[in-house]
């Protein structure tokens, strides 16, 4: 009797465990499932054709900003080059001295909403144009000499009295608006003159100062200075080697004079990793401030370079 009644326990105990086991493994696929639906939806967010989608929806709205911020004072024209972003909308020309024309442009903001069959994207384009106009006469002895024209004053009636014209700069930021239907992008309407976007909270110059604010060892600062005096002047890699770490594949620039080396900084003077540089360098009529931050590695107690760059990242 005892030993029937032990067996019907242990077999009570079997099928629990079996219950349990089963339990544990039903959950355990349902959270697999679950996972692996939110992963799907994850990864199916942003496809690569919604990139291309967002990606086209940008350069199209900078075309648009573009076109519509040059004008060459013909009506007709600027509303035929313009019609190729949507023939439905009416383009009234600008009403100006002279013409303007759009020396760069770039997307600060973009993002894209669907509506119904379509994808409304909106984005922020800066624009740097120069426009042709009448300087005051206080203005034309101090205006460069390579966008200034004179020209006789024809209400002048001796010709002495000149008018002076040339190109000045502007920028400005417009708000486009563009559409996509099948495939199809289009502009919404014209450009719309927007606010500038906040900028950064901290100027990263400060920031990277931090970075790299102690004073190398001489022979450091003497290493960098070297290097950076044959990044710019020389043509042979080979000029490099002695100041590079071995294979890194810095490639010198040439054709460009050394007219000063300001500051050269380190993160670490005892084992510098990253330096800063603020030179001067020259080419045929132009001199160009240079900031650069330079990768650089401990070697047998010789600071080398490893990559050149713009930014600390």
């Amino acid at each position: 009797m005892l030993a029937r009644r032990f067996d019907a326990y242990r077999w009570a105990a079997v099928l629990a465990l079996w219950a349990v086991i089963g339990f544990l493994a039903v959950c355990a696929w349902r959270a697999q499932a679950a996972s692996t639906v939110l992963y799907e939806k994850a990864r199916g967010s942003v496809t690569r054709e919604d990139a291309l989608r967002l990606q086209t929806a940008g350069e199209f709205a900078r075309d648009f900003a573009v076109e519509w911020a040059t004008f060459r004072g013909d009506p007709g024209e600027y509303a035929r080059r313009l019609s190729a972003f949507n023939a439905a909308l009416e383009y009234p020309a600008p009403v100006s001295e002279g013409p303007q024309r759009v020396l760069s442009a770039r997307v600060v903001r973009l993002e894209g909403k669907r509506q119904g069959n379509a994808t409304v994207y909106t984005a922020l384009v800066r624009l740097h144009v120069q426009r042709y106009v009448r300087l005051a006469e206080t203005e034309a002895p101090s205006f460069p000499r390579a966008y200034l024209r004179e020209r006789p004053d024809p209400a002048d009636p001796f010709g002495l009295k000149k008018l002076a014209e040339g190109w000045v700069d502007d920028t400005l930021t417009v708000k486009v608006v563009v559409g996509e239907r099948g495939g199809t992008f289009f502009a919404c309407n014209l450009p719309v003159i927007a606010p500038d976007p906040a900028g950064p909270r901290e100027d990263p110059a400060r920031f990277l100062a931090r970075q790299c604010s102690s004073e190398p060892s001489p022979e450091a600062a003497a290493a960098i200075r070297n290097f950076v005096k044959l990044y710019f002047t020389s043509t042979a890699p080979a000029e490099l080697a002695n100041y590079t770490v071995p294979g890194a594949g810095v490639t010198p620039v040439g054709g460009w004079e050394v007219k000063s080396i300001d500051v050269v900084s380190v993160d670490d003077p005892a084992n510098p990793r990253l330096a800063f540089v603020r030179a001067t360098v020259a080419r045929r009529g132009v001199q160009v401030a240079q900031r650069l931050y330079l990768r650089t590695e401990t070697r047998d107690g010789r600071v080398l370079v490893r990559e050149v760059g713009s930014f600390a990242y």
